[in-house]
């Protein structure tokens, strides 16, 4: 059988950076009739989900009893239970000045601009407000207090003389790896990244009306930068994290048995196998043993 035809361009030859990148010489299937000896190289992009790692969170949380605490339960936010995040865009936009000749138009080009990414951050509300009210504290604490228009932990006795961004905002890595979690596709870094707002928070009574998850979608202030340095400093964390042999499949359960409580008495499955051991007939009476 004649071997198919798969070409893979060297990174970083052509536009191929550190990920597995198909040379489009091989694989075009729209020219004089398909090609498809040249399958393999056809194979479609499939955008994967990003990875969220927070690389500094706001130095504020330093000032409080609890440090560690705050630092892990915004990690833990950001990482865990944010169930979607978008409004990450690196496109490229030419911009052109244009002179019309007759019925055409001449344009030259004038600038070129990256799209703005405006990062919103989507999770499911806890039992006890704990998301929300991590937003109330960083807003009020790190930014302003709605009734005095004054920041909260500035009043602090170990409060810094200055009050600059890093002292209310947190940095973030946002990587696309790839189908082997081995390389990075593209990645986006944003920094100065704070909390626009908290998210409704509504009171109402309607004893005869559904009652809904609330799905936050926060959205969130930011400078975000995505090019090849970006993408090499987010090769060099999943370098770190490596979890090529990490099964989840292979993890071991979490419970170690049937709870005491439930274990034995008179009902359930475990009765019925032994009250049918209990009336056994004797193995003399059973034909043929």
């Amino acid at each position: 059988m004649a071997e198919s035809i798969r070409k893979l361009l060297a990174p970083g030859s052509l536009y191929a950076t550190g990920v597995d990148t198909l040379d489009l010489r091989v694989g075009g299937n729209h020219g004089f009739s398909p090609r498809i000896s040249e399958y393999l190289n056809n194979k479609a992009y499939i955008r994967r989900d990003l990875v969220p790692i927070v690389l500094s969170t706001p130095r504020m949380f330093t000032l409080m009893s609890d440090p560690k605490g705050w630092i892990e339960v915004l990690k833990a936010y950001v990482e865990l239970h944010c169930h979607k995040i978008e409004g990450y865009n690196a496109k490229l936009t030419v911009q052109v000045a244009e002179q019309q000749i007759r019925e055409e138009m001449q344009q030259d080009p004038t600038k070129v601009i990256r799209e703005r990414s405006l990062p919103v951050l989507h999770s499911i509300e806890k039992e006890g407000n704990p998301i929300q009210k991590l937003h109330e504290f960083w807003i009020t604490n790190g930014i302003m207090d709605p009734d005095t228009q004054k920041i909260r932990a500035s009043n602090l006795e170990n409060a810094p003389e200055d009050w600059l961004a890093d002292w209310y905002s947190m940095s973030l890595l946002l990587f696309e790896p790839d189908v082997n979690f081995r390389y990075v596709r593209r990645a986006f870094v944003t920094v100065n990244m704070y909390p626009l707002d908290t998210g409704d928070i509504l009171g109402s009574k309607d004893p005869n009306g559904e009652k809904d998850l609330l799905d936050l979608a926060i959205p969130y202030s930011g400078i975000t930068t995505s090019n090849e340095g970006t993408r090499v400093f987010a090769q060099s964390v999943l370098d770190e994290l490596n979890a090529e042999n990490v099964i989840p499949y292979n993890e071991k359960f979490f419970m170690d048995g049937i709870d005491e409580n439930v274990k034995g008495g008179e009902s359930g499955y475990q009765a019925g196998v032994n009250k049918a051991n209990e009336n056994l007939l004797d193995p003399s009476e059973v034909s043929g043993l």
